[in-house]
């Protein structure tokens, strides 16, 4: 009797329990691929953080981006791709490529990444005036500057070719000869030495050293206008025909004001090179005294003047130096010795012994 009333009580609990119950109690969770887990709530299996579905699996989002992009890609972990340091996208998006290349390909084979996210010019090569491509440094300043420019490859700027300098406004280079002219006057040229100028031939700096003067302007502006320029040497000056240098040899003056200078005010020149005193007056060995003071017959005596002396100046110096005239090294002078001197009487030259002979007779003679 006891077993059949647990028997009852069996099928009226079976009969009337809902059968979840049961399912729940003995059903087992999902399996789940790896870097997943099954999420109780949703009743699904989940990617772990860091983790992306593809198929039935789980990657990685790095693993996710180069899937798609190409070795060179990674995440950003915001939901994105972007690209390794170094690489940057092509210009379809579609994928990771070399910063370098991305310039060659935007600007041609010479241009480089500066890896600073923008783009230059390799060693050599400049950028055009469009900024659109790079070119060789030559190409650049010749566009610019003219055929005479050149690219200094030291500094990576123009320069001017040797024999070439830049122009005044520096937008130009042209020949050296052009830009001493342009400064100094056309009878400039340039000097060997480079970078500086100096005058052609027969022309000398005038005293201000701004411009080329003919050698002639150079005498007569430190002699006086009757200086002229040596026909012997470029570098001296001399006195026109009639004139002769002073005695301080700081101009040219007269021949008939050099006899003054050295006879006195009675001397006159011969014009013949020579100094003669004025009529009434004699040499007495130093200046023209009246005869009358003398006491005797006129005695004309002739004193010789040596060639004008020529002086050295300053050849065409490529520092601009002022042509400065210095005498020349030179032993003569003006006045000669009475030794030296010949003395006309009578028209017929005699030596100074023959003259002091017949001054004594002529003494003696009287006093008798």
């Amino acid at each position: 009797m006891a077993k059949l009333i647990i028997y009852i009580n069996f099928l009226v609990f079976a009969l009337f329990v809902p059968s979840c119950v049961f399912a729940y109690t003995y059903e087992a969770p999902p399996t789940c691929p790896a870097m997943a887990i099954y999420n109780s709530g949703t009743g699904q299996c989940e990617c772990m953080s860091g983790y992306i579905s593809s198929g039935n699996s789980c990657i990685s989002q790095d693993q996710a981006c180069k899937d798609k992009y190409g070795y060179e890609a990674q995440s950003n972990y915001s939901g994105g791709c972007n690209c390794m340091s170094g690489y940057v996208w092509n210009s379809s998006g579609n994928s990771c490529i070399p910063e370098d290349q991305a310039c060659k390909n935007k600007y041609g084979y010479m241009a480089q990444s500066d890896y600073s996210g923008g783009c230059s010019c390799v060693s050599g090569y400049v950028w055009d005036s469009s900024r659109t491509s790079c070119i060789s440094g030559s190409q650049s300043c010749s566009s610019t500057y003219g055929y005479n420019s050149e690219f200094d490859y030291s500094t990576n700027k123009c320069g001017c070719r040797y024999g070439y300098v830049w122009n005044p406004s520096s937008t130009a280079c042209i020949s050296s000869d052009e830009s001493c002219q342009t400064k100094y006057g056309y009878n400039s040229k340039a000097s060997l030495i480079q970078g500086q100028c100096e005058c052609k031939s027969d022309y000398g700096w005038n005293q201000t050293r701004t411009s080329c003067i003919s050698l002639d302007e150079v005498c007569q502006n430190q002699f006086g206008y009757n200086s002229v320029a040596s026909l012997t040497s470029s570098d001296k000056c001399s006195c026109r025909y009639g004139y002769t240098f002073n005695s301080a040899k700081t101009k040219c003056i007269s021949l008939d004001e050099a006899c003054q200078e050295i006879n006195g005010p009675m001397s006159q020149s011969d014009q013949s090179g020579g100094c003669t005193c004025l009529s009434g007056y004699y040499y007495d060995g130093y200046q023209c005294s009246l005869i009358a003071n003398r006491g005797s017959s006129v005695i004309t005596p002739t004193k010789y003047i040596y060639p004008s002396p020529t002086f050295t100046s300053y050849k065409n110096d490529t520092n601009l130096g002022i042509n400065k005239m210095t005498p020349e090294s030179s032993s003569s002078s003006l006045r000669i010795s009475t030794v030296s001197a010949k003395i006309a009487t009578n028209g017929v030259l005699v030596s100074v012994v023959d003259l002091l002979r017949k001054v004594f007779s002529w003494f003696f003679g009287k006093s008798k």
